[in-house]
């Protein structure tokens, strides 16, 4: 399984009633709803970066691969 867009995925789902309400998010069901609908609206555009900088790029492909990094290492104890 192929997951490496998942990460906007997974942040439409924090927008969620259940998910707000479980962890006491104060929040508008109307706001919330709409900022879900958005999300969901730029990821099937198939355009989630437009507009970005190549500045904005740069330092994105940059904190990614930080994250990566520190996902993948090897721990010892």
């Amino acid at each position: 399984m192929d997951i490496s867009g998942a990460h906007l995925i997974v942040v439409t789902k924090i927008y969620e009633p259940a998910f707000l309400v479980r962890f006491g998010v104060p929040h508008e069901p109307a706001d919330a709803e709409r900022e879900r609908r958005s999300l969901v609206e730029m990821i099937e555009s198939g355009d989630a970066y437009a507009g970005e900088t190549e500045e904005e790029k740069q330092k994105r492909d940059k904190s990614k691969k930080a994250q990566l990094t520190s996902l993948n290492i090897e721990v010892k104890v």
